[in-house]
């Protein structure tokens, strides 16, 4: 609230004024707190507190006399003690009740408490004459600086659970507030695991929202994610991959390869905006600089497990945050289910929060044992937990394994199929789940088989049979949904007992039984196939952003020969059970996320807390039989593949590959609703599909392998993590090699050199490439031939060996034209356009361009119509024809701004030569506009073009 010139007192006591009717208000009781921590400065302060009751002294107006004594001394002490003063600032903002209206004072000129003033404005005690302020307008849609995507709002949504903290948040608020003008802010918040350090910067980012109306971005650093060989797990996420990932949300359609490259993208596209970035559970400082925003209007605030000391010399501010206050902790576990058990038994309480650290996840868990014992005492409990044996090594608070203990009673207490499925989860080297991917696992089986890669996920001698081999569907493990299994009931016996134990014939037990070690037993599969159906249509795909990405990259359809189909391959019925509906997997989610062991992210969508993953992984290790390890982590990478081959088919519908179609049983595709989702998923779970990849190369699944990094091909092409995309197909290669299938090689030889190529690593590239060539030669396959042409002829391009590109690409011409492959054909003649124009033989290249234009219009190619389209223009304006150049980039530019073919970097491509182009004919001011035009486009795109642009502009 605004806070008058008459100074703190007055408005101390015209706060307390209008809140005294109302003394259980959540202002009034935090009032309470200030005053009685003031009481302990100063005893006269607590003489006075609590004041009468409203009424209590006859005559007494609506500030009683004792209240205006209180105001006083409770001004005059703030302003010797600072962290009084700054209580009662806050409290004067955020929760003081308002006076009253009155009349406004004719002179009355204040802006006070939080206000923050943007744009224009005046302040002044009398103003007269005419004020005029004029304010540009933002460009309208379809124009150049047009916003197009929406703005980011990333934040984690503020949990409901959240008591205290007004102390650390006052704290956060200082430390904004007195930044120098000039720097760009920089605040690290510092605590224990489970502390909260991440509901309380999303709290209190939230709560400053306007202050960045330009978004808010998130990412979670995974500083708590060792790196294990035991386990798919990746450690920390590198400071590229959460860069890639940022630029994306800003709207850069193509990333720079390199780190360097990012950060300067990066902060070009920052620069300026008032955006709030929260970096959470950072592992180093080094992780943090290159992601920590570089201007002064921007925001970044960083939370992690230790101090990060190295920051301060990037002038970092660093809040320690502490474990709850005992009382605040009391009333935490109370609101979140202890209730009047909390107030009965005050001490039992105090001891509970005691053994919980006084974490907040601790206490949240604590009192969900209380929710679902509403006859359990909290005596009970605090003995429980006293009693509890194991421990999380980093959980450990004063030597007690506290939160072990509140873990492991929580899964204790879980539904027998929200257990299973918890288990199950920990077992996947993934950190993002979705329904679909969480009713595959639920049904998993022991020992059972599916998919492309053969029947288990587990290693040989695990009891895991080699990759392509096929078993014998398994019955549903106990503790699966019934839903699970083939006739809708669990077929499994009672727990402990054979199948021939189960009593007469058909009998059947159902799924919700005590859990145990489930039963050897096995029944046919008599459901159908699940839902993925190879052929189906697809919605056309959205282009490829980036002007070098190879239209024909891994080959299109299938090159002839026999097709590589492990025995498993055949899409039979002797698969795995049945994916379940989904409602049957809704309430043992349900019951993960009311024991807060499962966070949700979205629609749809979990996560694990950090602290939770760790125990979840332990559980499924020591519970789960070797064959249930095997059969979960097999309907996991099931569930990879027929979602990558449905993203697959939707964004680049000539890549799949005949006869390889994914034929799995029983696993459902997460439903994708076209190219922009497709993308998405792709993007989302980038992480997860390499665990899967990682996961199937240590267990033998090599045909797995290979095929999941083939269907994986969109998320190459169009995301470009160079990284990833160069380990997974070195391994991918293996794979292909070890399962004996010279298409999986071929395939994994030519799109595997193109990672290489975006990496720069071109010697490697081409000695790829020319694999691929010997291969197709020694197999007759002519198609694969011309596409390890084509990719060296574009590495000579790429190197300014002009004669060698030509010859390359006339060869692939030569042999696309031979088999009748024409799209092939007419994307090499746009290449030896390109070689042509390099050379500047002008003739030869508008030639070449011409027919690739026209015979990828014949064939409905638009995007790939219209680049050809557009380096027709630029070629006969380099030649002098001004009128036929500008017309057919001005057509491209139509194309490139909407529809099927749309693509910011062409667009800004056809700007500069339409610029180029008015600047040869002598007209200055049109080349002006259109180098600006384009210089707004690669500025969030690439720095390195938009300083060539400014280098034309500088020109002119």
């Amino acid at each position: 609230m605004p806070v008058p010139q008459s100074g703190r007192a007055q408005a101390l006591l015209s706060a307390m004024a209008a809140g005294n009717s109302d003394r259980e208000s959540s202002g009034w009781r935090a009032l309470d707190r200030i005053v009685r921590e003031a009481a302990g400065v100063d005893p006269a302060v607590g003489r006075l507190w609590p004041l009468p009751s409203p009424g209590a002294e006859a005559g007494a107006g609506p500030a009683l006399p004792e209240m205006r004594q209180l105001a006083g001394l409770l001004a005059e002490l703030g302003g010797q003690e600072s962290r009084i003063g700054d209580a009662l600032t806050d409290w004067l903002r955020h929760d003081a009740p308002s006076p009253p209206s009155g009349p406004a004072s004719a002179s009355s000129n204040v802006i006070g408490g939080s206000a923050v003033l943007h744009g224009p404005n005046v302040q002044a005690h009398l103003i007269q004459g005419g004020v005029h302020i004029h304010h540009q307008a933002a460009p309208p849609p379809g124009q150049p600086g047009h916003h197009r995507l929406p703005v980011p709002r990333q934040l984690p949504p503020v949990r409901e659970q959240f008591v205290d903290r007004e102390g650390d948040i006052r704290v956060l608020d200082r430390m904004r507030e007195r930044r120098p003008a000039h720097a760009a802010p920089l605040l690290v918040v510092s605590g224990f695991a489970g502390v909260g350090k991440t509901s309380l910067v999303s709290r209190w980012l939230h709560r400053n929202a306007s202050s960045y109306p330009d978004g808010h971005l998130y990412a979670d650093l995974g500083g708590s994610s060792g790196t294990d060989s035991d386990t798919e797990e990746s450690g920390p996420l590198a400071p590229a991959t959460v860069l890639e990932g940022f630029l994306f949300s800003l709207g850069a359609p193509s990333v720079p390869s390199s780190v360097s490259g990012r950060v300067s993208l990066w902060r070009t596209l920052t620069s300026g905006l008032r955006l709030a970035v929260l970096l959470d559970n950072a592992f180093t400082a080094a992780q943090v600089r290159p992601l920590r925003l570089g201007t002064p209007t921007g925001l970044t605030v960083v939370t992690s497990r230790s101090d990060l000391t190295g920051l301060r010399v990037d002038g970092a501010s660093v809040h320690r945050l502490a474990a709850l206050p005992a009382e605040s902790a009391v009333e935490l576990l109370a609101i979140g289910g202890g209730g009047g058990r909390v107030a009965r038994d005050p001490a039992a309480a105090r001891e509970v929060v005691t053994l919980c650290g006084r974490l907040p996840l601790a206490v949240c868990l604590a009192s969900a044992q209380l929710a679902a014992r509403p006859h359990h005492s909290v005596s009970a409990l605090a003995e429980s937990l006293a009693q509890g044996q194991g421990s999380l090594d980093i959980l450990r608070v004063d030597g007690e394994a506290v939160m072990h203990t509140a873990l492991d009673m929580s899964y204790d207490l879980l539904p027998t199929e929200a257990a299973a499925l918890y288990r199950r989860m920990g077992l996947l080297p993934t950190d993002r789940y979705d329904t679909y991917l969480l009713a595959a696992i639920a049904c998993a089986a022991g020992g059972s088989g599916t998919g492309v890669g053969g029947p288990s996920g587990g290693a040989p001698g695990a009891g895991a049979p080699p990759d392509g081999t096929t078993l014998g569907a398994s019955a549903p493990l106990e503790g699966t949904p019934a839903a699970c299994a083939a006739d809708g009931t669990a077929s499994a016996g009672p727990p402990g007992r054979a199948p021939s134990d189960t009593g007469a014939p058909g009998e059947t037990v159902p799924a919700g039984g005590p859990r145990a070690t489930p039963p050897d037993a096995s029944t046919p599969d008599r459901t159908p196939p699940g839902t993925d159906t190879p052929g189906q249509a697809a919605p056309a795909p959205a282009p490829d952003a980036d002007a070098d990405a190879d239209a024909d990259a891994a080959g299109g359809t299938a090159p002839t020969g026999t097709p590589d189909r492990a025995p498993s391959d055949t899409g039979g019925q002797g698969g795995t059970p049945p994916t379940p509906g989904l409602t049957s997997v809704t309430l043992p989610i349900s019951a993960l996320m009311e024991a807060h062991l499962l966070e949700e992210t979205g629609p749809g969508t979990y996560r694990f807390h950090d602290l939770v993953r760790p125990h979840a992984r332990r559980v499924g290790e020591v519970e789960e039989s070797p064959a249930q390890r095997a059969s979960t982590l097999r309907r996991y990478v099931d569930w990879c593949l027929v979602t990558a081959a449905a993203a697959e088919r939707i964004l680049t519908p000539s890549h799949p590959l005949p006869g390889h179609e994914v034929t799995v049983t029983g696993v459902a595709p997460t439903p994708l609703g076209g190219p922009d989702e497709a993308l998405a998923w792709l993007d989302a779970h980038r992480d997860g599909l390499m665990g899967a990849v990682r996961h199937c190369f240590r267990a033998e699944l090599y045909t797995s392998c290979w095929r999941l990094v083939d269907l994986a091909w969109p998320l190459f092409l169009r995301l470009r993590p160079t990284d990833m995309w160069i380990e997974a197909h070195r391994m991918g290669l293996d794979s292909a090699r070890r399962s004996g299938s010279r298409p999986g090689e071929g395939r994994m030889l030519t799109s595997g050199a193109i990672g290489l190529r975006y990496a720069g690593q071109y010697e490697e590239a081409a000695d790829w490439y020319r694999q691929a060539l010997e291969n197709a030669t020694a197999d007759g396959d002519v198609r694969q031939q011309a596409q390890a042409v084509n990719g060296l002829g574009h590495l000579s391009l790429l190197t300014r060996r002009l004669d060698d590109a030509r010859t390359h690409f006339e060869h692939a011409l030569r042999l696309r034209e031979s088999i009748g492959y024409p799209r092939g054909a007419a994307l090499t003649r746009t290449r030896l356009g390109e070689t042509a124009l390099a050379a500047g033989l002008l003739e030869p290249a508008s030639a070449h361009l011409r027919r690739a234009y026209e015979e990828l219009t014949a064939l409905g190619e638009g995007y790939e119509a219209a680049r050809a389209l557009a380096l027709l223009g630029h070629v006969l304006a380099e030649k002098g024809d001004h009128e036929g150049g500008t017309r057919r980039l001005s057509e491209a530019l139509s194309e490139f701004r909407a529809g099927g073919a749309r693509s910011e970097h062409w667009e800004g491509r056809c700007l500069e030569w339409l610029g180029q182009a008015a600047e040869s004919v002598g007209d200055a001011t049109e080349a002006r506009r259109r180098y600006a035009s384009a210089r707004d486009f690669f500025s969030r795109l690439n720095p390195s073009d938009a300083e060539r642009l400014d280098e034309r502009l500088r020109h002119l």
